[in-house]
């Protein structure tokens, strides 16, 4: 009696109907097939987005908290108070109304410039004695303002510059209205002469000591380095699998620079005529730091996914970008290792002759660039054994497919 031989299975597994175009509509019965795979990955993706949507926003959310909610926080800021006056009574009132926002005299205007502080008040030398001959009658010329100065750093942070000056303004005037209410005896004697002591025989002048002078800054700095996040990322979609992107960054960053150039941004306040390739190298170094890591995860996420990890490595630059880590939560302090703030604070040094750790935040970037580097060669032999695995369990269920359509 003759085998009877099983016919393969591609004979008896039913082929969906040819579809032809422009003839069925969303809800036809011959389409059932193509909605229910349409219907489930629209389900798949709004899934990711939502956990997207609660995993990377929050930080960005939680990053502003601290400093719109917890306005009293500035008022853990360093602020220095300096006596020149050799502890007068306008440095001791100075110093009592004080009390609870700074420790004591330590510091100089340049130590402001430095980091050291986030401010400094200065008592000036002989400023007791100036407003006592002007309440003799020898001083005719007393300026109140003379006596106190404020000084500040708003190109370190300009976003925050603000809300510490209020900080320091509320004591600092109401250490000038409590010495006028002490001294009100000695003032209305000469109110005739100098009408100002009666009133307001001390006050506080301002003195910004790198002033956010350069209106175009804000395009080289937060929003700058989100759009240069943007063409890294649009470069790395267009080179994906060629990997060579290294001496392409270099050309690309050199034009990106030039129009920084070409609207006459003041490049040599703290390097000279070195500045523009300064500012050229910390660019470089940022998009390699920021491109690079798209490069290693692209990877991975493959491009249909790899807007995930762009959305999350943008909110978390720019959740630390902004704000000053140190006013938000301590979470938050992960930021000083972020490429978004070590570029900015690179950036301001530049263009503002800030605090010098250009040396320093070109290192942490570059770091980035030495991780992203070691990632990238990983995660492509990481992938290459997961295709091949698939490719040889693919191979073997067509070996067991062929057997049984021969049996």
């Amino acid at each position: 009696m003759p085998e009877k031989r099983r016919q393969p299975a591609s004979a008896v597994v039913p082929q969906q109907p040819a579809l032809k175009k422009f003839t069925h509509n969303f809800f036809d019965p011959e389409v059932a097939h193509l909605r229910k795979i349409y219907l489930s990955t629209l389900a798949k993706i709004t899934v990711a987005i939502t956990l997207l949507i609660w995993t990377a926003l929050p930080i960005y959310w939680g990053s502003q908290d601290h400093t719109t909610e917890h306005k009293g926080h500035y008022e853990k800021l360093d602020v220095v108070i300096a006596d020149y006056d050799n502890n007068s009574l306008i440095s001791q009132i100075v110093f009592q109304t004080f009390a609870a926002v700074c420790g004591g005299p330590q510091g100089l205007a340049a130590g402001v410039v430095e980091h050291d502080a986030w401010a400094a008040v200065v008592i000036n030398p002989g400023a007791y004695a100036s407003l006592q001959n002007a309440l003799n009658g020898s001083n005719t010329t007393y300026e109140a303002s003379s006596a106190l100065t404020f000084y500040g750093v708003e190109a370190s942070n300009n976003m925050v510059y603000g809300p510490i000056l209020s900080a320091v303004q509320k004591p600092l005037t109401q250490a000038c209205v409590t010495f006028a209410a002490q001294t009100v005896r000695a003032s209305a004697a000469n109110a005739a002469t100098s009408p100002q002591l009666l009133v307001q025989p001390i006050f506080y002048a301002i003195n910004n000591l790198r002033p956010y002078d350069i209106s175009i800054a804000t395009a080289l700095l937060l929003v700058g380095l989100i759009l240069l996040l943007i063409l890294a990322f649009i470069f790395t979609m267009m080179n994906y699998g060629i990997r060579q992107v290294i001496a392409p960054y270099l050309n690309l960053l050199f034009w990106v620079s030039l129009v920084s150039y070409a609207f006459q941004v003041p490049f040599d306040r703290k390097f000279g005529d070195s500045g523009f390739l300064v500012f050229w190298a910390v660019n470089y170094c940022s998009m390699l730091a920021l491109g690079l890591a798209t490069e290693a995860m692209i990877t991975l996420t493959t491009p249909h996914f790899i807007a995930f990890f762009l959305i999350f490595w943008i909110v978390s630059n720019v959740s630390v970008a902004g704000v000053p880590p140190e006013l938000q939560y301590h979470l938050y302090h992960y930021g000083f290792a972020m490429p978004f703030y070590n570029a900015s604070n690179a950036i301001r040094t530049i263009l503002f002759s800030t605090k010098n750790q250009v040396g320093q935040n070109i290192g942490i970037l570059l770091v980035w660039v030495f991780v992203s580097c070691i990632t990238i060669p990983l995660f492509q032999a990481f992938m290459r054994q997961f295709e091949v695995r698939n490719a040889k369990v693919l191979e073997r269920e067509e070996k067991g497919d062929l057997i049984d359509g021969e049996d």
